[in-house]
């Protein structure tokens, strides 16, 4: 996986910045066998130009920028489906003060290890991301980044967390996500994404009373988040009541999430089909081309009873379907009726016609 370092585009009477030459060599002491880094003498002014030098090089990051009157600087990532990063525009003046020449190089460094872990975790390469991060996050906090790059190690932080978590990581480490979590929203409070994991990690741990203390931050804090803490918290309470008023809360804040939290946990908690109907009914006038809640609602209409709004209801899934996820319906429903074989007749002939329905024409 090739990193390439462009020539920045520098205008003016300024002394270069040389800022690439620093990058560059920071990059190659540190960079194993997975990363290869190139210095391409060559100026790249547009993003459109990064681009197309990522697929001519074959290069899984390009680092490019500009100096005039402002200082600016991106990273493209070029073949994965990752967005690339831009750093804030700065006045010229600033960019060219020694402060800034000495920390900026390692910011970038740091960045690009970032931008690197993730594509490294992209190609299923888990143990090497979680091995860069760490280091990369030692390095920046013995360089002081943590002063003047909060938010970016915060994302670090949080980006190391997801790769230990026992709930997505085929490489886990509960207790280690636990820490980096924390130290992701020590440096950012707001990044309420990381007690909302943590919170999950409390879960998987059974430590239900740390997990719901995070929820209840969140929904004291009215973050962002608030509607999913109300919905995780819900299946943590000791009684239905007590969940009821917890996905009741949820509904307000983020219907969609709500009704079709709240249906599942009618269906398969408390065996309250009908009542889980009405709930996927109104996920579904919520979102009408979301195929999981017409799914869910084919499943609860199965379960009532309800075979022909069940078969209504799977006829019209097929409007919102590619081939991808027929396939992962299809395969739901043959677990769904392994669990219920009383329903396997009726679930078989959905099958049959899901699977001969013609889909949508999809877009090139």
């Amino acid at each position: 996986l090739r990193v390439v370092i462009a020539d920045f585009d520098e205008i003016g009477p300024v002394p270069p910045l040389l800022l690439e030459n620093r990058l560059f060599d920071n990059l190659s002491e540190r960079a194993e066998g997975d990363m290869s880094v190139c210095r391409l003498q060559q100026v790249v002014a547009l993003r459109a130009e990064a681009l197309a030098l990522g697929e001519q090089m074959q290069a899984a990051i390009i680092v490019w920028g500009r100096k005039d009157v402002v200082f600016e600087a991106h990273l493209e990532v070029a073949g994965w489906d990752l967005p690339g990063r831009d750093l804030p525009p700065l006045p010229a003046e600033v960019a060219a003060g020694s402060d800034f020449q000495i920390r900026e190089p390692k910011h970038l460094t740091f960045l690009t290890e970032f931008t690197f872990s993730e594509i490294l975790y992209l190609d299923g390469r888990i143990e090497r991301a979680q091995q860069m991060l760490s280091e990369a996050l030692a390095t920046a906090e013995q360089e002081g980044l943590a002063k003047d790059s909060a938010e970016d190690l915060a994302e670090t932080y949080f980006l190391l967390g997801f790769l230990f978590d026992g709930a997505v990581s085929p490489k886990p480490d509960n207790q280690k996500a636990l820490v980096v979590y924390t130290q992701a929203f020590d440096l950012n409070p707001t990044l309420y994404r990381a007690v909302l994991n943590r919170g999950k990690v409390y879960e998987q741990l059974d430590d239900t009373e740390r997990a719901m203390a995070d929820y209840a931050l969140l929904i004291e804090e009215q973050s962002p988040l608030a509607a999913s803490a109300h919905v995780n918290r819900a299946f943590l309470q000791p009684n239905r009541e007590a969940a009821e008023r917890d996905l009741e809360s949820a509904i307000r804040l983020d219907p969609e999430e709500g009704y079709w939290f709240r249906g599942n946990a009618r269906l398969y908690l408390w065996n309250d089909p009908t009542a889980a109907i009405d709930d996927f009914e109104e996920a579904v006038k919520l979102n009408p081309e979301q195929f999981f809640f017409y799914h869910s609602l084919g499943q609860a209409q199965l379960v009532a009873g309800q075979t022909d709004a069940a078969a209504e209801t799977y006829r019209k899934i097929s409007a919102y379907l590619n081939e991808d996820t027929r396939q992962l319906v299809i395969q739901d429903l043959e677990r769904f009726y392994q669990s219920q074989p009383e329903l396997k007749e009726n679930i078989t002939t959905i099958i049959e016609t899901l699977g001969e329905a013609t889909l949508p024409q999809q877009p090139d």
